[in-house]
């Protein structure tokens, strides 16, 4: 198994090309395009502020791992794409291959472990957006942070041409908004991504668009693009004493949440829902 984090690239080189599932030139096509790169641009800014490089990290969504060789002694990985997690597992990376939302997967990621959870651009392809974060929950130490990815959707189509605009600037190329991508079933803006973070047991203490590791360029870029962010990183903070508000139909449990006893058992609805 690797030691996180990665700090010898060229050996880190020569273990894709060697021990790699390719053929070894495809391996190291794989490290040039995928980890040569460094962390994607979004994930800079945190490892430097919030001191992830020496965090116990999951890593949800992490592809081949290209963010979670940055993380800190510990961390882990989930990946759905078979081709990714297979190769990340082949080279050693601790990337358990699976759904989030399959109890195989997920009971072999421990509780209460994790000092953060770093999922980018992965809630709005889940068919149950509320399990998945309560899931986080229940993997985070108390106070452990959340640092959640999200396309937004602009509240106003009037600002659809400035967004493209931004996004185009960001990225040096045209870009279509992320929010429409075909693959996604969840949508969100900034105030939903809050009310739905919070009411999932987190206090948000921030919601930036993170373009850079420099904080000057940060700041200006979430100034000057105010409602276009195409791309809004919110990081959230697990609340310790939390609990669903009363009259919730819901409960607390080891792995996330479940539905009242009286209430599945045919107490009157009326009694939930005032």
């Amino acid at each position: 198994m690797i030691e996180l984090p990665v700090t010898d690239m060229n050996g880190f080189r020569r273990r894709c090309r060697e021990t790699g599932p390719l053929s070894p030139d495809e391996n190291e096509r794989i490290f040039e395009t995928v980890y040569a790169p460094g962390p994607r641009r979004a994930l800079r800014p945190p490892l430097q502020q919030y001191g992830l490089g020496a965090a116990r990290v999951l890593d949800v969504g992490c592809d081949y791992g290209q963010g979670l060789i940055h993380f800190g002694p510990g961390s882990m990985g989930i990946e759905v794409h078979a081709t990714a997690a297979d190769f990340a597992q082949g080279i050693g990376l601790p990337v358990l291959r699976g759904d989030l939302l399959d109890q195989g997967p997920a009971n072999q990621i421990p509780a209460e472990t994790f000092d953060a959870v770093w999922c980018y651009a992965v809630l709005e392809h889940l068919s149950a957006p509320h399990s998945a974060l309560m899931f986080f929950r229940s993997r985070l130490k108390d106070d452990g942070l959340l640092f959640l990815g999200l396309p937004m959707m602009p509240v106003s189509r009037i600002f659809e041409p400035y967004a493209r605009l931004i996004s185009r600037l960001v990225h040096g190329r045209p870009m279509p908004m992320s929010y429409t991508a075909a693959d996604h079933v969840n949508s969100f803006t900034p105030k939903t991504v809050r009310f739905m973070v919070e009411r999932a047991g987190f206090e948000v203490t921030r919601q930036a668009g993170f373009v850079s590791a420099r904080p000057l360029v940060n700041r200006a870029y979430n100034l000057l693009a105010g409602p276009a962010r195409d791309v809004v990183v919110t990081v959230a903070r697990k609340m310790t004493e939390w609990d669903y508000p009363p009259g919730s139909t819901r409960t607390l449990t080891a792995d996330g949440w479940g539905f009242k006893t009286d209430y599945t058992d045919g107490a009157s609805a009326d009694e939930f829902h005032q």
